[in-house]
């Protein structure tokens, strides 16, 4: 993937989900994103069966990118599987 390509790229934390919707906090700035029921759904599954609030977002199409843009093999690793631990609302490590 070229530099500017995965610049576009952030992790954002999910502030509020609601139908078909949610709210994406990346780097301070909150992005009301729209999704297909398919999408939803996805989201739903990982707030709720797997407690996990992060998700990958393209900054320019302002949209939750569900396809592993940044090879996060680290988060098959059990030594990291509760890194989501100690960070705020805001993403910001405590």
């Amino acid at each position: 993937m070229k530099e500017k390509e995965t610049a576009r790229y952030e992790f954002g934390v999910i502030k509020e989900y609601g139908d078909q919707e949610v709210i994406v906090l990346v780097n301070g700035m909150e992005y009301h994103v729209l999704l297909s029921e398919e999408e939803a759904d996805t989201v739903e599954t990982l707030l709720l069966e797997e407690n996990f609030e992060y998700v990958a977002f393209d900054t320019e199409a302002e949209k939750v990118v569900f396809e592993d843009v940044f090879n996060m093999t680290e988060l098959d690793e059990e030594a990291l599987a509760d890194i989501h631990e100690g960070v705020n609302d805001d993403g910001v490590a405590e």
